[in-house]
């Protein structure tokens, strides 16, 4: 039996729509060639030597809490309802702070054998690769400051300048081979050590002491990471994220799973963003995150001064959750 012209003319339209979607669907499917670099690890390494360090700490609650006890309780421009210490906190003694700092002296011994040495994170290429010892490092910028506070209290004041310069020349190595994360946690440390300079440390030095402790300061500011090299991290680790998560079958369902409302994550909420990220595909949305990643360190090396806007978001919802953490990152740094 032959088939009318017209029945041949739609079979065929049909035809070329389903080509036109296959290759549609290939396209933006295809993941781009990426060369996302393994840097070689230096030997030591201070990053190694700040973890086990880290480790080391002992009573790391009581230091967090008689670091901030002292510090809120001595600045008024902190002394809100939220920062002000309750009548059920605990507050420590100069005794009770030397006790801790006494506990904590392998910890404090560990951290100064790695400051001589160069630092770098190891590389974050894994959407399951952890930080912990992030925390750890911010424990030991308390321990640092509580130090200093009691070299301060006992009188010896070149000796608390120098325990608070050694949290920020951690917190100014930190961010070398760190993503984001990790710049935020050096800013972190560098603030927990610098504060105390200005509360109680620059008006007790002889002048011997103070040209000492600004020929380190000079030093410690030439290790700063430039910004674009933290967005440059950054994209690889984003790049080798999204790629080892895109080679799992059910890509779609995890990234639906992470995007979704969790107050509206119905059964057509959870279908319509399936469609969405098929629309969009995995190629796609790795060609467009990289594309931002792109511009966001073009900007990067720009002077700030210049307040340049921020670069399009893309449109696809894996770039539309990730992209934004960028736009405070910069005036933070």
């Amino acid at each position: 039996m032959k088939l009318s012209k017209k029945t041949s003319v739609v079979g065929g339209g049909v035809l070329v729509l389903a080509l036109i979607a296959f290759g549609y669907g290939r396209a933006v499917n295809t993941l781009p060639e990426l060369k996302i670099p393994s840097p070689k690890m230096p030997r030591p390494n201070a990053c190694d030597i700040f973890t086990e360090a880290g480790k080391a700490i002992q009573d790391g609650k009581a230091i967090e809490e008689a670091v901030s006890n002292h510090s809120n309780a001595n600045n008024p421009v902190n002394d809100s309802p939220s920062t002000r210490p309750s009548a059920k906190t605990k507050v420590y003694s100069l005794a009770e702070k030397e006790v801790l700092v006494a506990k904590n002296g392998l910890a404090v011994r560990l951290l100064r054998q790695g400051l001589p040495y160069p630092y770098l994170n190891p590389p974050y290429r894994s959407v399951e690769t952890l930080f912990p010892y992030y925390s750890q490092f911010r424990g030991l910028a308390r321990l640092l400051r509580l130090k200093g506070e009691v070299e301060a209290a006992k009188g010896d004041y070149d000796a608390a300048m120098q325990s608070w310069l050694d949290a920020m020349q951690m917190g100014e190595m930190i961010p070398h081979g760190s993503p984001l994360i990790g710049m935020l946690v050096g800013i972190a440390c560098e603030a927990i050590g610098r504060r105390p300079v200005w509360e109680k440390g620059l008006d007790h030095l002889t002048s011997a002491q103070a040209k000492a402790s600004i020929q380190r300061l000079e030093a410690i500011q030439a290790m700063r990471l430039p910004f674009a090299d933290t967005v440059q991290e950054e994209k690889w680790g984003i790049q080798a994220s999204l790629i080892e998560a895109f080679n799992r079958p059910d890509w779609r369902h995890k990234m639906q799973e992470t995007t979704a409302d969790k107050d509206n994550n119905g059964t057509i909420e959870r279908w319509s963003g399936q469609i969405m990220l098929s629309f969009y595909g995995r190629g796609r949305i790795l060609k467009n995150m990289t594309a931002y990643m792109d511009a966001s360190i073009a900007q990067a090396r720009q002077p700030y001064a210049l307040h340049l806007a921020q670069p399009p978001i893309p449109s696809d919802p894996i770039s539309q959750m990730i992209a934004p953490i960028f736009a405070q990152a910069r005036i933070k740094e």
